[in-house]
């Protein structure tokens, strides 16, 4: 039997995060993901949605939110990342490393009624390669920030 496995690209992201601070809740982009059809499993694609990788912490640490924001806003690579939190209730935050232009487009995709990512996947369907291939340089820079290898 074929092995059909989804990539994770931004598990990697969330494996360092989770070694700065035990999450709750995590999860990442993939490009491809799995899909069980009358032949059997297969891959799908879902490389035109730029990736974003989201998280909790379970206690959040100021100091460290501190430095992961700083570490994604000093990363040069070939696309610009921002980490953003969304507050709750509890004075907690979801938070979301994604390429900055996800972010910027959020006003504009939801008069259409669209996600940001949906916006992107269809006025710049080549947006989303160019953030997935871009991740991996930011996962590099994040490893080598916080000393990880």
């Amino acid at each position: 039997m074929m092995d059909v496995s989804a990539t994770h690209e931004g598990r990697q992201i969330l494996d360092i995060v989770e070694c700065l601070g035990k999450t709750e809740w995590r999860k990442g982009s993939t490009s491809t993901y799995v899909v069980k059809t009358h032949a059997g499993l297969s891959l799908r694609s879902q490389i035109e949605y730029p990736p974003s990788v989201c998280f909790r912490f379970v206690k959040e640490d100021v100091a460290v939110v501190a430095e992961l924001i700083r570490c994604v806003d000093v990363y040069q690579g070939h696309l610009k990342w921002a980490m953003i939190g969304e507050g709750r209730e509890d004075g907690r935050h979801s938070w979301v490393i994604a390429p900055q232009r996800l972010f910027d487009v959020e006003e504009q995709a939801n008069r259409d009624d669209e996600t940001a990512k949906q916006f992107l996947a269809k006025n710049d369907p080549g947006f989303g390669k160019q953030a997935y291939e871009d991740m991996a340089g930011l996962t590099a820079h994040m490893k080598s920030y916080f000393g990880m290898g």
